[in-house]
């Protein structure tokens, strides 16, 4: 007879009690041969996620933005994400980098500008804005930058000399153009500049030989800051620079920036309009000409403003800031200051962003996301001392609203505006400091947590944020969005799940904070003599995007591994048997010794019973460890992929797992304890098709083999025991598992 159950997950009564049948096990093992009786399990994802369920911190958002309200309100101290943690690599982008907190927690950080390059062997790297000593093709001494998404090359002396930067199939070189250098007394004679600049990471500077000026580059991830430093007021009304540009098609300004694009009209170079920030902060625009020469030569002529750097109240140095900016996709816009400029919020002024939003894992939890504001606002105080300048201080508010159409700073700069829509998403108040109190202003975090929750699960609706205040104008570098999350996988007590056991070797587990649905099954077990049982299990998490050897979503007790951070081991993450996901932090203080060598311990994620170690011979790690406080170990080999090698107790029992390489990759061939072993064998997606046993307590020479099936998809379709009872899975298009038909 079949009998058909349909489960509501959390709203069991005593009649859905499913009975257990009398067992007709072989001998030596648990499993699923029992009088067969097929049981349908329906699990309804969407009513248990939005009715049933009241999660205790959101998950991410599946509801509709009309259907949504997107404020967050202010964020709170405790809630910033921590510091110093540890980089994935694995996780990076052009834009962003991932890392993992001590409690086990994720920290994404995207920025509007690249943060990442390729290396040469085509890995992502982080950019390094460093200058290093080379040699230019006409084979002269240059300062270049050490790795970013242009090339940088900056003469030893300015003198007759270009500045260029290499960017896709363009480069674009700025020299100093003036008539009889060294004959017309200037402050900026670029003849006085020919002495090699002084070098500091990723600043050089050229100092005057006879005028209290100096010239200074910095290189950044976007571009190089040029800062014309002044002692005194200047002894010129203008500054002008020669541009040769190569592979530009077109050069025109708009809305205060000199834009030059290719031949696909990709905006690729920028020269924004100048300004002047004398020693009080005090700022002030310049004006700026441009001119086409033709040939690919153009002028770019700053301005300037006579009056206010004779004025009585400006402070010196002076600094006069032209920045040439590298950076096809404009992700920023600041109206009055485009392309680049910053953060720039009050007074008149708003801000346009778009973080480019990468995939996190479906089943994250998302506690924190905001945009980290470092606000700036030059004022000029009046006070003589620290202890005065503390009682000046400037209130500010920061809004945010969300940006609900396509846009680009392009469009904005010819006057053509997305939508907004009305409702304020986040809000952030404070206060910037006089700069005489000489206190530090600490970022303020701006917490857009439910909008950017939306975007991870609606990437095409994400347009970016409208970003305006009161107070000020208040400005800022670029900045970046930060999220924090974490990952709830697996049928751990630390995510109070409930649990059901649906037949004797089918368990159903659910996470009341993630929603996250487990299935856990046990295939098969040898006994061993020693006491420790070589098990079969697996586990399906309805939030889990992995594809193992078991399929999409699935894994395994066989599959355990660990992953590091870097090469030094400083964060290494654990995946147990049940898809649980452990981070642990070295802990330099936790120091043994064994005959081989120092053994390094680990800080587990807050709640967790795990530890782990590093074994050391010779200066180098040959082995990692996880333990359980019962007494099991499993060990990890030291080389990449990590692989599981051994389980053992410390009473001795021993449980060895073996490797074989397919032609590509080492793949699990084997498993063995003293009473028998199992084999195992992939189909040619990569996917275990069989796994057969040799040998039990009872029968040490029988072998008995099961199968497993997959469909198209990758999904785990069914399984076949030695006795050919088949247990069938469905799932439908997205991997959700809907339905068991299992034999009792």
């Amino acid at each position: 007879m079949v009998m058909k159950y349909k489960l509501n997950i959390l709203n069991f009564s005593k009649s859905d009690k499913i009975s257990k049948t009398g067992e007709n096990k072989l001998k030596g093992e648990t499993m699923q041969n029992k009088k067969i009786k097929d049981i349908r399990v329906v699990f309804i994802f969407a009513l248990l996620f939005l009715f049933i369920f009241t999660p205790i911190t959101p998950a991410i958002s599946v509801l509709k933005a009309e259907e949504m309200k997107f404020y967050s309100p202010p964020v709170s101290s405790e809630n910033r994400p921590m510091e110093n943690p540890i980089e994935l690599e694995s996780k990076r982008t052009l834009f962003s980098k991932t890392t993992l907190n001590p409690d086990g927690t994720y920290r994404l950080e995207t920025y509007p500008y690249p943060i990442n390059c390729f290396d040469e062997k085509g890995n992502l790297v982080p950019i390094e804005n460093d200058l290093i000593e080379g040699i230019s093709k006409g084979k002269n001494p240059i300062l270049k930058n050490k790795r970013g998404i242009f090339n940088l090359q900056i003469p030893f002396t300015l003198l007759d000399n270009y500045i260029t930067l290499s960017f896709l199939d363009s480069e674009i070189s700025v020299a100093f153009l003036q008539d009889n250098p060294g004959k017309i007394k200037k402050s900026f004679d670029i003849a006085m500049f020919t002495n090699p600049p002084e070098v500091s990471k990723n600043v050089c500077e050229f100092k005057s030989k006879e005028t209290n000026a100096s010239i200074r580059y910095e290189v950044k991830n976007w571009g190089i800051k040029e800062s014309l430093v002044l002692e005194s007021p200047p002894l010129e009304d203008s500054i002008t620079f020669l541009i040769k540009a190569k592979g530009i098609s077109k050069a025109e300004v708009l809305q205060n920036t000199a834009i030059f694009k290719d031949e696909h009209s990709r905006a690729i170079y920028f020269l924004p309009a100048p300004f002047a920030i004398d020693a009080n902060n005090q700022i002030k625009d310049f004006k700026f000409t441009f001119s086409d020469l033709g040939k690919g030569m153009y002028t770019y002529t700053i301005l300037f403003d006579t009056d206010w750097l004779k004025d009585v109240h400006t402070k010196y140095p002076v600094t006069i800031d032209p920045t040439v900016s590298v950076y096809a996709e404009r992700c920023i816009y600041t109206n009055g200051s485009n392309y680049g400029q910053g953060l720039k919020v009050g007074d008149g002024y708003s801000t346009y962003l778009k973080y480019n939003l990468p995939d996190i894992p479906k089943l994250s939890i998302v506690t924190f996301a905001g945009v980290e504001v470092t606000p700036e606002n030059p004022f000029i105080c009046d006070c003589d001392s620290p202890e005065e300048c503390e009682h000046n201080r400037i209130s500010y508010t920061i809004t945010a609203k969300r940006i609900t159409s396509q846009w680009t700073a392009d469009n904005i700069t010819n006057k053509v505006y997305p939508s907004i829509d009305d409702e304020i998403i986040g809000t952030v108040s404070g206060e910037i400091h006089c700069p005489g109190s000489m206190a530090y202003e600490s970022p303020v975090y701006l917490d857009i947590k439910n909008v950017v929750s939306y975007w991870l699960t609606h990437p095409d609706n994400n347009f970016g944020l409208f970003l305006e205040g009161q107070g000020g104008p208040i400005y800022g570098d670029m900045p970046p969005l930060v999220i924090v999350y974490n990952m709830e996988l697996g049928i751990s007590k630390l995510y109070a799940n409930p649990s059901k056991k649906l037949t004797d070797r089918v368990t159903l587990y659910t996470s009341i904070r993630s929603g996250n649905l487990a299935i856990s099954t046990l295939d098969f077990a040898i006994p061993g003599k020693d006491g420790l049982t070589a098990l079969l299990t697996k586990t399906y998490n309805s939030q889990s995007d992995a594809i193992t050897p078991f399929g999409y979503g699935w894994t395994s007790n066989i599959l355990q591994s660990i992953s590091l951070s870097d090469v030094y081991g400083s964060y290494i993450t654990y995946k147990g048997a049940d898809g649980s996901v452990i981070g642990f932090v070295r802990n330099v203080l936790d120091l043994g010794y064994s005959q081989d060598g120092p053994i390094i311990g680990y800080f587990a994620s807050p709640g967790s019973h795990l530890k782990c170690k590093a074994y050391y011979s010779n200066g180098t790690v040959y082995q990692y460890t996880v333990s359980t406080l019962d007494g099991v170990t499993a060990v990890f080999s030291r080389n990449p992929p990590y692989s599981l090698q051994k389980l053992y107790t410390r009473d001795g029992g021993e449980i060895d797992f073996y490797y074989a390489y397919n032609g590509s990759s080492w793949q699990l061939s084997s498993v063995s304890n003293k009473v028998g072993s199992m084999t195992i064998h992939y189909n040619q997606s990569g996917f275990i098709d069989s796994i057969t046993l040799t040998g039990n307590a009872a029968y040490p020479s029988q072998t008995r083999t099961f199968h497993y099936v997959y469909d198209s998809n990758g999904n785990l379709i069914s399984e076949t025991d030695p006795l050919g009872n088949t247990t069938r899975y469905s799932y439908d298009s997205n991997h959700n598992l809907i339905s068991i038909t299992d034999p009792l």
